[in-house]
């Protein structure tokens, strides 16, 4: 369902953050932007976007995939989207032997529209730092990937703890 609201987090360099004594619940690595170009129509998804948003926010951030135990899905709720975005993840996180914990924030709160990023990253963070990850809702039957690839296994459907030292999430929005 569509929903509404509002969020915001104070983002700060490291170095000033560390200078200034702030209290830093998450260092965020990289950013791996792409449009998705000619598809379909408009709005569908392309998965060489998605997989081109993977490889760029990895390689910006210098961090392996394998070491990323939870990934925040922007998981709409439509068929060709969330399948779209599963194989697009299996895909990418397969050819590194990775298979993180899969959740979405739209299962409990619906889909904030121009906010779902915000949503998901605060999700994140709150995540992080209870050290335990909230589940997915209403999650019947859930969708497989193309390539058989463990997303069905992984996904979160009860609470979860999260008590590795350096957590790695990632955030697909």
């Amino acid at each position: 369902v569509s929903s509404e609201g509002a969020g915001m987090v104070l983002l700060k360099r490291l170095k000033e953050a560390e200078r200034d004594g702030d209290n830093i619940l998450a260092v965020i690595c990289g950013i791996g932007l792409s449009n998705d170009g000619r598809g379909k129509f408009l709005l569908s998804p392309n998965p060489k976007g998605q997989l081109l948003s993977f490889e760029r926010a990895y390689q910006q951030a210098g961090l392996s995939p394998k070491d990323t135990t939870y990934l925040e899905c922007h998981a709409t709720g439509t068929p060709l989207g969330d399948q779209t975005e599963l194989n697009s993840i299996a895909h990418y996180f397969g050819q590194h032997n990775a298979t993180p914990l899969l959740g979405s924030v739209k299962s409990n709160m619906g889909h904030l529209l121009t906010t779902a990023g915000m949503t998901g990253l605060q999700k994140v963070l709150l995540s992080m730092q209870q050290e335990i990850i909230p589940p997915n809702i209403h999650l019947n039957n859930p969708i497989e990937s193309a390539e058989q690839w463990e997303g069905d296994q992984k996904m979160i459907v009860q609470a979860t703890p999260w008590i590795e030292t350096n957590k790695q999430a990632g955030i697909n929005s």
